[in-house]
């Protein structure tokens, strides 16, 4: 079983490997929002991401590191198992557009997400 914890600790670890290996190194702030917001979005969304499509090669290394940690979490045992979801990308349009300086109802107008978890 794993604690909730373990899986915030397990999403740094993530973000921490990104980082190392250079996935931002020329990332303009929006994206980087638009990718992190995968980390934390919780509620999924019926829109289609342009920015998944756009920022594909940065989500595929999301997805390798992530695979890394928890690996190395079922070898340490840490993790039971290595957990096969898919990245969330619900957010991503709507986090590149708040960054890039849209207004809180124009952001919220494209998803069918509740404002307090656009906000969260």
């Amino acid at each position: 079983v794993v604690s909730a914890e373990q899986v915030e600790i397990s999403e740094d670890l993530v973000v921490v490997e990104m980082f190392l290996k250079g996935a931002f190194n020329k990332a303009s702030v929006e994206d980087i929002g638009a990718v992190l917001s995968c980390q934390v979005v919780e509620e999924k969304c019926n829109a289609l991401s342009k920015q998944e499509i756009r920022l594909k090669d940065t989500l595929k290394l999301m997805k390798e590191c992530r695979d890394e940690v928890q690996a190395a979490e079922v070898e340490f045992g840490i993790r039971e198992a290595a957990s096969d979801e898919g990245i969330n990308t619900a957010m991503m349009d709507i986090l590149h557009m708040w960054c890039s300086g849209a207004e809180f109802g124009a952001v919220c107008g494209l998803s069918d997400m509740f404002e307090g978890s656009v906000i969260r």
